[in-house]
């Protein structure tokens, strides 16, 4: 049975992304979630192909954040610097709701250099050269010691040299709510354009920023798909994303 704080960490979870909208089932076209009710995923996830070809799994574990049994879990391993893994969903143009409670501990807990957490406006590439396709990470970010929240853009067309957009210390902001220590609940509202990033049920940017879909081949018009990110740079290999549950909803 999952004890009290989880109860109220996955109410917590749900109440918040419910009220901005948010499904927290796929009842009606656009909406979806997955919450790997006993290590078993519900949508069906693809792979980025680039960086690696990894895609999202379920794993059963007792102690989930919402109490079911089951998290999601990317693992980036090999020499390559990552995995990115999107579910099958519609995609977005210039309106989404995206989040999940994503493992990021304060501190030193994970490998210096991991990233983890979510990817958005996800294009898988042409099939022919999947290299070409690029995506938005929102993650854990363990590059520089002590984690911080990072938003970037990795694409073709810039060479896939990640270009960090903004970056907020962890240890600046609120604790999560009620939920099981080490997860953050972290979500990415974009609405005509503009962005609004939070964390435990506070806004990180005080000014909404301005994202866009990048479409890196003419010819191909896929971009738009979320999922989750694992990377790692240096000795931090292989690295991991842990998720749960994941709400999107792209009208």
């Amino acid at each position: 049975m999952p004890g009290r704080s989880h109860l109220l960490a996955a109410a917590t979870l749900i109440g918040a992304w419910q009220a901005s909208g948010l499904a927290v089932a796929q009842d009606s076209a656009g909406q979806f979630h997955d919450s790997f009710a006993g290590g078993k995923p519900e949508l069906t996830w693809r792979s980025h192909a680039w960086p690696g070809d990894a895609v999202v799994e379920g794993e059963a574990v007792e102690d989930a954040p919402d109490g079911d049994g089951g998290i999601g879990v990317l693992q980036a391993a090999g020499e390559g610097p990552g995995a990115v893994s999107y579910a099958e969903t519609v995609k977005a143009e210039d309106r989404f709701a995206l989040g999940a409670q994503v493992w990021c501990p304060p501190g030193s807990e994970a490998q210096d250099g991991a990233m983890s957490g979510l990817a958005f406006f996800i294009d898988p590439g042409r099939s022919a050269d999947p290299e070409e396709g690029g995506f938005y990470r929102l993650v854990c970010d363990y590059r520089f010691g002590d984690a911080a929240i990072s938003l970037a853009y990795v694409g073709a067309n810039i060479a896939r040299e990640p270009l960090e957009l903004e970056r907020w210390p962890l240890v600046a902001q609120p604790a999560p709510r009620d939920a099981p220590a080490g997860w953050q609940q972290l979500e990415a509202r974009l609405e005509q354009g503009l962005m609004e990033i939070w964390l435990n049920g506070s806004k990180l940017n005080e000014r909404p920023l301005p994202v866009e879909r990048v479409i890196t081949d003419i010819a191909n018009v896929d971009a738009g798909y979320a999922g989750v990110y694992a990377g790692h740079i240096g000795e931090a290999s292989p690295a991991e994303a842990r998720i749960d549950p994941f709400f999107y909803r792209a009208p």
